[in-house]
């Protein structure tokens, strides 16, 4: 009777290890890959932090020459070296071939021409125009600001779902504003 019930509590303790072994490894693949997340989106956030707000300086009208809700296309001197850059960015539909995430797409920065894909695991990228009365607009030579949203996602999949992590900014140039 001791032999059974000594296998019976070994089998149980066994279970329980092997219960709390199997939460700590999905505990730690899901903070893994909400760290990757979260990198990513800060990532591409300090890229937008650079060009955004920097949207017309040193440049002649139009400074927006495009304005889409995925897309915009502005002339600014970005470096400050008295040249002035043609700028744009684009949420494509093309999907991110190195992830098993179906929902990210290539959001591409082009600066004169030469364009670099952020594969960031981007699921959303949406800008809202406003004008000087804060209306909004798609006209692009009325916009006096600009609301980013952005969404990124997991490359991979935890407890049947992406970790995602979201990021939104207002700009309102200064450049863009009447003086």
């Amino acid at each position: 009777m001791n032999l059974i019930t000594s296998t019976f509590v070994a089998g149980i303790l066994l279970l329980s290890i092997l219960s709390l072994s199997m939460n700590v490894s999905q505990s730690s693949t899901k903070s893994t890959m909400d760290q990757i997340t979260k990198t990513n989106l800060a990532n591409t956030a300090d890229i937008i932090r650079n060009d955004f707000p920097k949207i017309g300086y040193n440049a002649n009208d139009p400074k927006i020459t495009s304005a889409g809700a995925q897309s915009i296309a502005f002339k600014s001197d970005l470096d400050n070296d008295g040249t002035v850059d043609n700028i744009s960015w684009t949420f494509t539909s093309n999907a991110i071939s190195g992830t098993k995430n179906p929902n990210d797409f290539q959001l591409d920065r082009t600066v004169n021409g030469n364009t670099t894909v952020l594969n960031s695991g981007v699921t959303k990228f949406k800008m809202t125009y406003y004008d000087g009365n804060h209306n909004e607009t798609t006209d692009p030579g009325n916009i006096r600001s600009i609301k980013v949203e952005l969404i990124c996602e997991s490359p991979e999949q935890v407890d049947n779902e992406y970790v995602s992590a979201a990021w939104e900014k207002l700009y309102v140039p200064w450049n863009l504003q009447d003086h």
